[in-house]
This record gives C-alpha cells, sequence and structure tokens, in this order.
C-alpha cells in the first residue's frame, strides 16, 4: 500500500467504479485513475478490463487456457483452471 500524495495520513487502494479502476485514499477524497488494462485483483480473483478470444493463454497463471462461459447477460472468458486461477476477461468480439 502507498500513502496518499494529498494528506499523507491514509493510504491508497485500489478499487473498481463504474468507469473503471482507480485508486482511492482511505482518509481524504483523493482518487486517481488508473490505465484501463490495470488488473483488478480481489483476493485470488483478478478481472481484466481488455477483451481476450477463446482459447488464449491466461495472462495471469500462464498455464491455463480462457475458455467461454456465460454470465447473467453477457458471454465472457475464464481461464479453465478455476477454481485454483480465477482470472476473467470480458470475450473479444469477433
Amino acid at each position: 500500500m502507498k500513502p496518499c500524495p494529498k494528506c499523507w495520513g491514509g493510504t491508497l487502494s485500489v478499487r473498481s467504479g463504474p468507469h473503471g479502476p482507480f485508486e482511492g485514499c482511505n482518509s481524504c477524497a483523493h482518487k486517481r485513475n488508473l490505465p484501463p488494462d490495470h488488473k483488478i485483483e480481489t483476493g485470488n480473483r483478478a478481472s481484466l478490463r481488455t477483451p481476450l478470444t477463446p482459447g488464449t493463454r491466461c495472462p495471469t497463471c500462464g498455464k491455463g487456457t480462457m475458455v467461454e462461459r456465460q454470465a447473467r447477460f453477457r458471454p465472457f472468458v475464464g481461464c479453465d483452471r478455476h477454481p485454483q486461477c480465477q482470472t476473467t476477461a470480458p470475450l473479444a468480439p469477433i
């Protein structure tokens, strides 16, 4: 964790918002956007923002391949080594 550059009393943590990932301070209102391809890691789960096609190598573990899965509203790709690797990404348009 990094110290906040605005208040120096809090720490920055990666958060997920409606417009993508950002870093936010836990003490003040300081926020900083992160690049769109930044990995959002929650525990052993990684949600990528860049679309991937089925059959590509998993960028997180490097051992599995990404397979197409169906969510409630739209398809996505996930690592076939689930539950050891819980990487997901949007499905790339064909």
